[in-house]
């Protein structure tokens, strides 16, 4: 794959409290002053703000999970060009998907570099 064009993690999420209004932060780990987000957790409804903890959770994951489908691509790319194919190709789909997503690049499975 290309270089990264998004910040390179690993993030870390830090709950607010009453003193940052709330908000929760998600920022590298290696540099706690460069923050990524924030993630509004003003709610005093407990599911909601647990909900709101759980997105900021997610988000904060993103480069791991990104490298993760990335490398699963791969595999399954070497599987392809290896002529073994014992897997329904409907999770690769999901995992191309994912990651067009993540990155704004459309990929194609003869995109994903290995």
């Amino acid at each position: 794959m290309s270089e990264a064009k998004h910040t390179p993690g690993p993030w870390k999420f830090e709950e607010g409290d009453r003193t940052r209004g709330m908000m929760s932060e998600v920022f590298k780990e290696a540099d706690p002053q460069f923050r990524i987000g924030f993630v509004t957790c003003e709610s005093h409804n407990s599911l909601q703000r647990a909900e709101d903890i759980c997105n900021a959770c997610l988000i904060a994951a993103a480069p791991e999970l990104l490298e993760a489908l990335v490398s699963a691509a791969q595999f399954c790319r070497a599987c392809e060009e290896s002529g073994r194919r014992p897997f329904n190709l409907t999770p690769l789909k999901q995992i191309e998907a994912a990651i067009a997503k993540a990155t704004g690049v459309p990929l194609g499975w003869t995109s994903v570099e290995t």
